[in-house]
Formats: structure tokens, C-alpha cells, sequence
């Protein structure tokens, strides 16, 4: 029985099966348009927890999920569990991410390309 799982979870992982969904909460443009942040909620069944993140990208590229589902391009910002965050661009190349609620903080960078990042 257990060989019969493994082949079977093995063939599912060959053929791009996603383990993962993304849900783009909200997305803000940077004033001057150049950049995008989006919210995402990530959800990989119910064993593991909500991840909340923020990816940066520049506009009007677009994020790719990868294999497993998860998006982690321009990621500077990663939180367990379901947290609002409220996202505020200061200028062109600033941002700042208010985090309300959450249970962990799992990354999160201060710099992405040009972008300064700040949190509160």
C-alpha cells in the first residue's frame, strides 16, 4: 500500500501538479506606476497553515506561480497565518507594510531592486 501511495504521489509531482493556490488579496501601484505590490494568500491544504505575502514587481510584468503553485518572485514579505496588511507607497521607490494581526514572521527584506521597504 505505502509503495502504491509513493508511486502515485511521484507521478502527480511529474506531471505539475500544484500542491499550492495563490489568492491576490490587493495590489497597489507605486505613484509613479512603475512598480506593483500584491497581497497574496497562500494556501497548501489543510496540513500546513495560511501564508500571507507581498511581492514587488514592475509593471506591467506579471507573476508566474511556480511547479508547486506558489508564487516567489519579488517575495520581501512572508507571515503566517491571515493578517490584514495595509500597504502605502511614499514616494516612487518607497513602500511601507503595516502589519495587523498575524502569528509569525517568516521573511521579509528592506530593499527590492530600487524599492526601499519599511514595515510598521
Amino acid at each position: 500500500m505505502q509503495h502504491s501511495l509513493l508511486i502515485i504521489a511521484l507521478a502527480l509531482t511529474q506531471l505539475g501538479c500544484r500542491v499550492c493556490g495563490e489568492t491576490i488579496r490587493t495590489e497597489v501601484k507605486s505613484p509613479d506606476e512603475r512598480y506593483v505590490a500584491t497581497v497574496f494568500e497562500r494556501n497548501c491544504g489543510a496540513t500546513t497553515p495560511y501564508v500571507t505575502h507581498v511581492n514587488l514587481r514592475e509593471s506591467p510584468e506579471e507573476l508566474r506561480a511556480s511547479s508547486s503553485g506558489t508564487v516567489v518572485d519579488g517575495e520581501i514579505y512572508t507571515v503566517r497565518g491571515q493578517p490584514q496588511l495595509k500597504l502605502t507607497w511614499s514616494s516612487d521607490s518607497s513602500i511601507s507594510i503595516e502589519t495587523i494581526g498575524g502569528e509569525e514572521i517568516l521573511g521579509r527584506e528592506s530593499i527590492w531592486k530600487e524599492v526601499k521597504v519599511t514595515y510598521k
